[in-house]
């Protein structure tokens, strides 16, 4: 259930849920059904990049919930497109788990599987290697340039 009161594009310098939680995007209309994360930023983060947990940071319980942007092939656990500007290390931000995100996409077609391509970019899995095959799976709901350059919808699953 949507969490109301709570403002999803804001950036912390200092936890204010815990860090890891998961809910319903609270927003409504196109984000209705969409799953989000609250995350610590291991490095920055622009907005709309594809992004996965950081297994090297020092707090072992924490590396679940802080992120990295995605670098080449491998597999992602989000898209940071809840913000609007770059995130940077020790902040803490909301990302989009589970339904339809915007994220920066390369040379995508749109109903194609996708898979992590140069940072934070996400492309059709016929041009990355099968790596991809763990963590989240995202499907194009637009070529890249909708809504806008550089840009697609995409359905995380």
């Amino acid at each position: 259930m949507p969490q109301s009161g709570i403002d999803v594009t804001r950036i912390d310098t200092v936890a204010q849920y815990p860090v890891g939680y998961e809910m319903d995007d609270p927003r409504q209309g196109a984000f209705s059904g969409n799953k989000i994360k609250y995350c610590r930023a291991n490095g920055t983060i622009p907005p709309n990049s594809a992004v996965k947990a950081d297994v090297t940071f020092a707090t072992a319980a924490q590396r679940h919930a802080t992120m990295i942007v995605t670098a080449g092939a491998g597999s992602f656990d989000g898209v940071a497109d809840c913000t609007l500007v770059n995130v940077t290390t020790g902040q803490f931000f909301w990302m989009t788990t589970y339904g339809l995100a915007t994220a920066l996409t390369a040379a995508t077609t749109a109903g194609t599987a996708q898979g992590t391509a140069a940072a934070g970019g996400l492309t059709d899995l016929t041009t990355v290697t099968s790596a991809q095959a763990v963590g989240r799976t995202a499907i194009a709901m637009s070529a890249t340039g909708t809504p806008a350059a550089n840009l697609s919808f995409v359905l995380l699953r």
